[in-house]
């Protein structure tokens, strides 16, 4: 191991790598995988090597550089438990670097430098591969080693030898006190979410349960910035959207869903919401119905974002409705007395009561389990 000074920060370093670090650190990246206010990844090839970089940017935040003279980096953890890893033998991408940047504040920045692996991310498709998969479980059990955010993603499987490597160690802890069996159910009920592994009912039981949480959980990266949503003004309001839907169609609408509203075929035109439809896009406006609602939606969201937040769930789940694209409120003093979700049209869809004497009425909080043992028949939706 070597310890170094360059560039303002403090390095522990590989032997082997020492000599590449500053010409990396001068490399421009070819790939950028993340790049927001608090953290940075990208690949990096020189010398015929490749290599990720994650920069975690603390000083972007006014009080978190402080938190960290009480407590390690991210970084810092990640670099520590693949040395401990490594030690018990489990296979994971090597960790060849730890820079950190100190001053007045705390830590400003912490740099992680992992070798790239050879591999993909484990599928569905990956069946033949699949005892790999439970053999390195077994091992990460015996080893006493547990992971809290251990799902496929996390794995990179090389297609040709089978072999599987851990990334992205952060969700991975040494859990020296729990039984190795429950360490290997949390590990296999985590997969089983989606890989159709051969596990025990009860690990399949504790799956589905775990699948609705971390699906519910994950929905709601749509109303934060990440890879792919983000917040940006536009025209009158502030628009949550997805990054791959701005388009100059989608782009117009935004600065002035109002005018949009005017142009396009009349879907529904009620007191609580307008709806419209044109060029493969449907607005939907929430109207101000009663004040009460004001305050209402001061702790649970605005109706339109909510609609985007239930419309990405169910996407998550795999259940067909319309794609939300984007959501916004029409703030006044802070109440929101009317909210905007745009959404792709669904093609050639028609209104399925008409052509149905009695439908299920269906409830807007999308229970798994009815309130009631027996629906109520309506004579629409």
């Amino acid at each position: 191991m070597t310890q170094t000074t360059l560039h303002d920060f403090r390095w522990q370093l590989a032997d082997d790598f020492a000599p590449l670090l500053e010409e990396l650190l001068r490399a421009r990246p070819i790939t950028v995988v993340k790049d927001d206010r608090a953290k940075f990844v990208a690949r990096y090839e020189i010398h015929g090597r490749a290599f990720y970089v994650k920069r975690y940017r603390h000083g972007a935040f006014p009080l978190r550089p402080v938190k960290f003279i009480f407590k390690r980096s991210q970084a810092a953890q990640e670099w520590r438990l693949a040395e401990a890893l490594e030690k018990r033998g489990i296979p994971a991408v090597r960790h060849l670097a730890l820079g950190e940047r100190w001053t007045a504040r705390g830590l400003i920045e912490s740099v992680l430098i992992t070798e790239a692996f050879d591999g993909v991310p484990v599928e569905r498709r990956h069946e033949k591969f699949f005892p790999n998969l439970l053999a390195l479980v077994d091992q990460m059990a015996h080893a006493q080693v547990a992971h809290d955010d251990f799902h496929p993603a996390n794995l990179l499987l090389h297609e040709t030898t089978g072999e599987i490597r851990l990334i992205d160690l952060y969700g991975a802890r040494l859990a020296v006190t729990e039984p190795e069996e429950q360490i290997r159910d949390s590990l296999l009920a985590q997969l089983g979410i989606s890989l159709p592994l051969p596990v025990s009912a009860g690990a399949t039981r504790r799956a589905h349960d775990l699948r609705k949480q971390k699906l519910a959980a994950r929905a709601r990266r749509c109303l934060k910035s990440n890879r792919d949503f983000t917040r940006r003004p536009f025209g009158k309001f502030t628009w949550q959207f997805r990054r791959v839907a701005l388009t100059p169609e989608v782009e117009a609408v935004l600065r002035d869903p109002d005018a949009f509203l005017a142009r396009a075929r009349v879907l529904k035109n009620g007191r609580s919401s307008t709806v419209g439809a044109s060029q493969g896009l449907v607005l939907k406006r929430h109207n101000f119905k009663k004040p009460l609602n004001l305050l209402k939606d001061l702790g649970r969201g605005s109706r339109g974002r909510r609609d985007y937040l239930k419309g990405y769930h169910l996407e998550l789940c795999g259940i067909p409705t319309a794609r939300v694209l984007a959501t916004s409120d029409h703030r006044v003093l802070g109440f929101s007395p009317r909210s905007f979700v745009l959404m792709e049209e669904i093609p050639h869809a028609t209104n399925a009561a008409p052509n149905c004497a009695q439908t299920y009425s269906i409830s807007s909080r999308c229970d798994i389990f009815p309130r009631r043992k027996t629906p109520r028949l309506t004579a629409g939706l």
